[in-house]
Order: structure tokens, then sequence, then C-alpha cells
């Protein structure tokens, strides 16, 4: 029986151990922390596989069925989709529901500081050996009046970043609110920044839960760095929305495919395991493309551009379907030849 060692067992670590062991894999999985929580916007795209694992780990808390999409403040667009593209999750429910079927598929989970001594997958997210590549951002739970399933997203071109509004329950009762920017802030100046922009928008509201938790911007995609890599370890994770529980669920079912064909081969295991996640290396590679353009032309001009945006293109955003070709379709021509220089410049093609 082959031995797989797993360290991180957050989202991607956990789906990938119970993938494995259901496969035969012999595996071994480690995290610091039995019991899971991450600050960020608990925020999941709905799609197939997504749409299944949030059913089956029974960890879903609202839908996400209007979006209200602000720049600086100014509502731009106001969609009501149907299907619903988001569901917001309970993602401590999420990861321990996810750590007993990899247990009750025979998986060995151990928790505490004493680490694995051999590693096959890194899973820690944006703690695998990425100092220096992070920035931070907060998420505050909180009770306030709010609409059941609307999401408010504020993109703010001048500090190049978002503040969000997402629902926590299905009665508009419980909140998440927080915000991120492409560069690292302090957590007490990023808190203090939080607190003013929803006491502004929301009145008062009472704190239920904050945090502030490392991200990955502009780090580029690497599936292999010594172990493995899946998930927000490997870079696989939204630039503009700060995403990554599908990459991390998607990725993890890729990379125990490849590991069902190639091992103990480890490059045909990096090969099928390249081939099956370059639809979300191009996806990151796109956002990447949108960040850098944000930087290169004057606040004004940017946001003229996405006032000036089809509500197909926020939907296509919103429903993680935005191509490169649909983006660079849609942009004023003052924008596209630059973009196009610009691409083969941009962070994020993938590593071994």
């Amino acid at each position: 029986m082959s031995r797989i060692s797993i360290a991180g067992l957050g989202v991607s670590g956990s789906f990938l151990a119970y993938l494995l062991a259901r496969k035969g894999f012999k595996v071994e999985g480690y995290d610091l922390a039995r019991r899971y929580f991450k600050p960020c916007g608990d925020a999941m795209s709905v799609k197939e596989l997504t749409r299944r694992v949030v059913k089956a780990t029974g960890s879903e808390l609202a839908q996400a069925r209007r979006f209200s999409i602000k720049v600086e403040g100014e509502e731009i667009a106001y969609l009501d989709l149907k299907p619903s593209p988001w569901v917001m999750v309970d993602k401590g429910k999420l990861v321990g529901a996810l750590r007993e079927m990899a247990e009750a598929e025979g998986a060995s989970l151990k928790y505490g500081k004493r680490e694995l001594r051999t590693v096959t997958v890194d899973a820690r997210g944006p703690f695998a050996g990425r100092a220096g590549e992070q920035v931070n951002a907060i998420s505050i739970l909180a009770r306030t009046r709010w609409e059941p399933g609307e999401v408010s997203l504020d993109l703010t071109v001048s500090r190049r970043g978002t503040f969000w509004i997402f629902p926590h329950d299905e009665d508009g009762r419980v909140v998440n609110l927080g915000v991120g920017f492409d560069r690292y802030v302090k957590p007490g100046v990023l808190r203090q920044i939080a607190l003013r922009y929803f006491t502004r928008k929301l009145g008062r509201f009472e704190e239920l839960r904050s945090g502030v938790a490392p991200i990955l911007i502009w780090s580029p995609v690497r599936l292999r760095n010594g172990p493995l890599l899946v998930g927000e370890a490997s870079g696989l994770v939204g630039r503009l929305n700060g995403e990554g529980n599908r990459m991390a669920l998607y990725s993890a079912a890729a990379l125990a495919d490849a590991l069902a064909r190639g091992y103990p081969d480890a490059e045909k295991v990096l090969e099928v395991y390249r081939e099956r996640t370059m639809r979300f290396v191009n996806e990151v590679r796109t956002s990447l493309l949108l960040l850098d353009l944000v930087g290169r032309f004057p606040v004004p001009l940017i946001k003229e551009a996405m006032k000036a945006a089809p509500d197909g293109l926020w939907e296509s955003w919103l429903r993680t379907e935005l191509t490169l070709e649909r983006l660079l379709s849609l942009l004023p021509e003052a924008l596209r030849s630059t973009a196009l220089s610009a691409f083969g410049r941009v962070p994020g093609q993938p590593r071994a």
C-alpha cells in the first residue's frame, strides 16, 4: 500500500486525505490545530464538485443571490442571479466533516506541535514557506440588520482592495464583514480601516468574532516546491476576490487523480497534476493581469472603465467564468493594447 503524508488539514488537505484514503493509499495527515478556524469571507463558488461537498458536509449557511457591485462606494451594477453563484459556508464545520470522512476511510490524522518527518504534500496554505509573499485580510462576524441573500462588494481602486459584506445566515441577522488589499497592512491599522468603513455603512453593529489572516496575492503558482503543493499553498487562490475554497477542493481532486495515476513516478504525477489544474492557473493569471492593469493607469480612467463594464462581465466574474479572451474583448481600446503587452510579464505562470 502506497504511503502519502500531508502537512496541513484545511480544506484542500482534509479533502485530499479523504480522496486518497478512498483510493487505497495509506494516508497520514498532520495539522497544528484539531479545531479549524481561519478568518475569511467563507464564500464558496457553486460548481458541481463544491455543491456535492457542501451538501455532504452539511456546511451551508446561506446562498448569495443578489450582488451590489460598487466602485469607491458608488454602485455601478446590481445583479439578481439565478441560480446562485455563491454559497456561504461554515468553514469550521466543512473542514471538521472532511477530516471525519477521511478518518472513516482509514486516514490517520494527528494534531499538535509534532510535525511529520517526511512530507509528500504541503497543504498549509500561505504558511507553506512563502514568507514575504503574503498580504492580509480582516473578517468580522457581526450581528446587524441586512437584506437576506445580498452581497456588497465595494472595489476601492485608489487603495487596490475590496470591502465585502456577505450574508452569514438566511435571516439577515448575521453578516461577514471584511476587507483586504493587495499589499500588507498592519493588523491594527487594517482593523481601524474596516471599523470606520462598516460603521459608516451599517451604523451600529455587534461584533461577534474577528480575526486577521494571511492570503497570497502576487505570488506565482507553484505545484511543487520539494513536496507537492495543493490549494492555497500552490498559489491557487482567486486574486481578485481572495476565494480559495473552490480551488482548494478542485486542486485536491486533481492531485488525488494524479497520484492515483502516476505514483510513485514523481514526473508522471506532476504532469497529470499540471494538466488537471491548467484552467485554474489560467484563471489566476487573468486575475493577476487585472490587478497589474489597475496599477498601470490613472485611477479616474480605471474607475470609468469599471463603471462602463456591462453586467455580463460582472456576472462572468461572480461565476468564475471570466476568461482572458472575454476580458480583452470588453476592455476599451486604450487599455487593450497595454493589457496585451503586460500579459507576458504578469506573475502566475505555473512552476514545477
